[in-house]
């Protein structure tokens, strides 16, 4: 409860979130409309896994305590992967994401 709250005060910045809501008929990703969430925004450049195990170079590393999960969009930029972070007890306090 304590980290959550230590990371909650770093999070100064804004970001639109879109979810993936699914697939439509044509074989593209569709999702949520925007919401705007708490975040911390890094920009370094960093190589990243994406969801099909190639190296990709990231930009932009974003903190949260709001749910993000790889494929949804941050500020219109696609996730390319999600780690999360996890206290002493297993819990998980917030989001490490790369675009």
């Amino acid at each position: 409860m304590i980290l959550t709250a230590n990371l909650a005060r770093y999070l100064n910045q804004s970001a639109s979130l879109e979810t993936k809501s699914g697939i439509d008929r044509y074989g593209h990703q569709t999702y949520n409309s925007a919401v705007t969430i708490p975040v911390r925004r890094e920009g370094k450049l960093k190589l990243v896994r994406n969801l099909n195990g190639e190296e990709v170079t990231s930009t932009t590393t974003i903190f949260s305590t709001t749910q993000i999960q790889p494929l949804d969009k941050i500020d219109g930029n696609e996730v390319i992967n999600v780690l999360e972070m996890v206290n002493r007890e297993g819990t998980v306090i917030g989001w490490e994401c790369y675009i």
